[in-house]
């Protein structure tokens, strides 16, 4: 075997590799169970958009940057008892707002008071599916 024919099999071996040992995203089991299994293994556009919707379906504000009538929609977080763990990771790849007992409405923002005056946006499904259309993890 010469030199480049090695490198070849070498490059195959380690994409396939890297391919085939990425891992289901623990959160989307533990808030779509069996969808998100199966999304993993037979649809992974529909994975890539659950992922999608966990990671960019959301922002953090200040309270200061909402509008008056903005202001007025912010509500408590109905299950406090995870807060802390979840406020830790806020903004990463462990962060799961649907833990905090909230879910995406289709077409209505939603706001929610976090601590020091900051405000966790839930966006809806109609608009993180026209951000997803456009992102690069969108396979079709």
């Amino acid at each position: 075997m010469n030199k480049m024919n090695f490198f070849v099999v070498l490059f195959t071996l380690v994409l396939s590799t890297s391919i085939f040992s990425q891992e289901i995203d623990e959160r989307l089991v533990k808030n779509k169970g069996e969808q998100a299994q199966s999304a993993f293994k037979y649809n992974t556009n529909a994975y890539n958009y659950l992922l999608f919707e966990l990671d960019f379906g959301y922002h953090v504000v200040s309270k200061k940057e909402l509008t008056k009538d903005e202001r007025k929609l912010v509500q408590t977080l109905p299950d406090l008892t995870g807060i802390t763990e979840q406020l830790a990771v806020i903004g990463t790849d462990k962060f799961n707002y649907c833990t905090l007992g909230v879910s995406l409405k289709s077409k209505e923002k939603q706001y929610f008071q976090l601590p020091n005056n900051q405000i966790l946006v839930l966006l809806p499904i109609a608009e993180i599916t026209q951000l997803f259309i456009k992102h690069p993890s969108n396979t079709k």
